[in-house]
């Protein structure tokens, strides 16, 4: 009788307020997968020092429990040294390389916490074909790193932080709650990195044949016909100039969006109308927010520490080392 009472004459004000919360449900699954999409583009722009290419990953994470008091398993530090082997190059000093295996560690924990894919490492044969006769001598670089850093991770409240990396800034990384309002990222705000702005790759300039940009800006509007450059404008960016919104004609997109329709190394740009052809012209390489590879690389060839490194770009944060058992 009581279930049937509550079916049948559930107060109105409760009904309201239950559809509120899927609602919230709903929106914080969208965003946790927008998150993900903007991790996953670290995979294809953040490697320093050396040509990396696209690696299958067969390197299977550990089962791992919740438990951020459980004993480090050989196998999950054998993975951060394979996953920090495709992220950043041999030829990158000790102290960057340190910083990107903690980053790694804090994703892979992230990842088997909250049922994400972790990130992808590079397979032994993979290792070989590309390092040759420095295997040997790089593999075991990448395993002490691991070793030197072994069960560090990066917590902000309790919490596993979202260890964002990427290749290049465009001059200063981006705040993520800039992107996302709702976010809770304090850690991932504005930092300079003025060299990055003589970093190479720094500077990208593409060109489209006028008809062609135009056509592709029409797939942002199922299909409709752009039938100008002028229907094509930047209308936000954040503080530190990356592309937020671009109107399309009547259609809204983000920058991150365009970004991926058009190949672009990252959100930073602009777009000039030089007749019959479009220049885009992009600053850095990468999403931008979190740790700038090339300015990490920069501080460790003059003597900064890798627990430095990272509490500059993730800046309120602490780097925990999880306890053996």
């Amino acid at each position: 009788m009581g279930r049937r009472c509550c079916r049948g004459k559930m107060p109105k004000g409760n009904g309201i307020l239950l559809i509120f919360v899927l609602f919230l449900l709903f929106l914080l699954f969208i965003q946790r997968l927008q998150i993900e999409n903007l991790q996953n583009d670290c995979d294809d722009d953040c490697s320093v020092d050396v040509e990396q290419e696209e690696y299958v990953a067969k390197n299977a994470l550990p089962a791992l429990s919740a438990d951020a008091e459980r004993k480090q398993e050989p196998a999950l530090e054998a993975a951060v040294a394979a996953v920090t082997a495709k992220e950043i190059g041999p030829s990158a000093p000790r102290a960057a390389v340190q910083a990107q295996c903690i980053i790694v560690r804090t994703n892979l924990y992230d990842a088997a916490e909250t049922g994400a894919s972790p990130p992808k490492g590079m397979e032994e044969e993979e290792m070989r074909r590309l390092w040759g006769e420095d295997y040997e001598n790089y593999k075991a670089f990448y395993e002490t790193c691991a070793s030197e850093t072994a069960g560090e991770v990066l917590i902000y409240d309790n919490a596993y932080i979202y260890a964002a990396y990427h290749a290049v800034s465009a001059g200063t990384t981006r705040s993520m709650e800039e992107l996302y309002t709702d976010s809770d990222m304090p850690y991932l705000k504005p930092i300079s990195c003025s060299y990055d702005t003589s970093a190479e790759g720094y500077l990208s300039v593409c060109y489209w044949e006028r008809a062609k940009f135009l056509e592709m800006c029409g797939q942002f509007c199922g299909g409709q016909v752009v039938h100008d450059t002028s229907e094509v404008k930047v209308t936000k960016r954040d503080t530190s100039e990356y592309v937020l919104e671009v109107q399309i004609s009547n259609e809204m997109v983000t920058g991150e969006e365009f970004r991926d329709a058009f190949g672009l190394d990252s959100a930073c740009f602009t777009i000039t109308d030089l007749g019959d052809k479009v220049r885009v012209v992009t600053k850095g390489r990468g999403h931008g927010f979190g740790l700038s590879q090339n300015t990490a690389v920069r501080m460790a060839k003059e003597g900064t520490k890798y627990r430095e490194i990272l509490l500059t770009f993730f800046e309120g944060c602490d780097i925990k080392k999880l306890k053996e058992s």
